[in-house]
């Protein structure tokens, strides 16, 4: 019951819309047509879009039009429902689940006069009020508070939905910043490490340092052999040039 209090099952967010109390039937009719009839001389009809127009706590006066652009602008929920082949429904929170009412014959009695949910009644003319008899007036009140407290509750439920989301976003923000700390605190490091290498260059001074300093007898260069072609032509050379 506590969900019912709080108007969970409404099935709009118009709460206590009081622009339009109105609702629409909309419905095909098979219309004569005179023309084609005088033409073939028998009845023909055609199929005929209409609607009949409800206002809640007046079962008398219920006028029947033919639907035009008009009516599609003013209800165009319930005309694409009417298209699409969908049982018409009254949009708003039945009476049967309404707890300000626990008699049936009470509910039947204020469908009799074209009010079937909680924004209906709600939207009862006070010249209409006066044909449901004794207690209508209070019951309308009793529906606009219920209609109320149910958009109360219905805007808490968006803030404190509202309120997480921004919460888990702060989180996911505070999350990034940590990452970026860490990464930025790397960078440095790797940064200063680099600042802190010796530098080869510039701690080189021309001819005071030994290229193979440090390196064992097996890492230095090979001695390049003796060529035997030198020492022959040592040894065939005339004495007198070698004076």
């Amino acid at each position: 019951m506590a969900e019912i209090a709080t108007g969970a099952f409404t099935r709009t967010d118009r709460f206590g819309d009081r622009s339009d109390p109105t609702y629409p039937e909309f419905r095909m009719e098979a219309v004569l047509d005179e023309m084609a009839t005088q033409r073939q001389g028998y009845p023909i009809y055609r199929d005929e879009e209409r609607v009949k127009i409800h206002i809640p706590g007046n079962s008398l006066s219920i006028p029947v039009e033919r639907v035009n652009d008009e009516h599609r602008q003013r209800w165009p929920e319930a005309y694409k429902r009417f298209k699409d082949g969908q049982e018409m429904s009254h949009e708003g929170t039945p009476l049967e689940m309404w707890p300000a009412i626990s008699s049936k014959s009470q509910v039947l009695f204020l469908k009799h006069h074209d009010i079937h949910t909680v924004e209906m009644m709600a939207n009862v003319s006070d010249y209409n009020l006066n044909k449901l008899g004794m207690g209508a007036r209070q019951l309308r009140d009793l529906a606009k508070a219920f209609l109320d407290s149910a958009q109360r509750n219905a805007m808490t439920k968006s803030l404190m939905a509202e309120n997480e989301k921004m919460a888990v976003e702060l989180i996911d923000a505070k999350n990034q910043i940590t990452e970026l700390k860490n990464l930025m605190t790397a960078m440095q490091a790797q940064i200063e490490g680099l600042a802190n290498r010796p530098n080869i260059v510039a701690n080189h001074v021309p001819g005071q340092h030994d290229p193979f300093a440090g390196m064992t007898p097996q890492m230095l260069p090979a001695p390049a052999a003796a060529d035997p072609l030198a020492t022959f032509a040592t040894r065939a050379a005339p004495s007198g040039e070698a004076a």
